[in-house]
């Protein structure tokens, strides 16, 4: 597998694991995000296990990716570089969006477990980090489309 091959494949795994971000967003958002929520029992464990799920898968990729820069980084050309480099700009703030999904998760389960109290304030805090986050990686996602279509279209 060529340079260009394998760099269209990182992209590309890179984008199942955001389609499945956000399948996990929007489960968040309609399950536990709404006025309604607070009437009905939600299963934070499920959504809980779901985000740990998802986390580990990023927290490979991230390993991998690492791993093909290092194996192909002298090799490349410089828009290849250039495209590498957006991808992984892109994947970290992609990877701290997910952190920031994961333990907000995270406290509405150990509040439902009863293991601890959420604050509004903490909370807030971290749905804030959490919303700034997603702008962090569509930002990167914008001028990776526009590389992705100088490499591959």
């Amino acid at each position: 597998m060529n340079n260009l091959d394998k760099l269209k494949s990182c992209a590309l795994e890179i984008n199942n694991l955001l389609n499945k971000y956000v399948e996990l967003h929007n489960k968040v958002l309609k399950e536990a995000g709404t006025f309604r929520s607070v009437f009905r029992k939600v299963d934070f464990q499920g959504l809980y296990n779901e985000a740990k799920i998802l986390s580990n898968d990023f927290m490979s990729k991230e390993i991998e990716i690492r791993e093909l820069g290092n194996e192909i980084n002298n090799s490349l050309t410089s828009l290849q570089k250039e495209f590498f480099d957006c991808t992984l700009g892109y994947f970290e703030a992609l990877l701290k969006t997910v952190d920031l999904l994961f333990r907000k998760i995270e406290l509405l389960y150990n509040r439902s477990q009863n293991k601890e109290t959420l604050s509004w304030n903490n909370f807030n805090r971290i749905s804030k980090e959490y919303n700034e986050s997603i702008n962090g990686y569509l930002e990167f996602g914008t001028n990776l489309n526009k590389l992705y279509k100088e490499m591959f279209v």
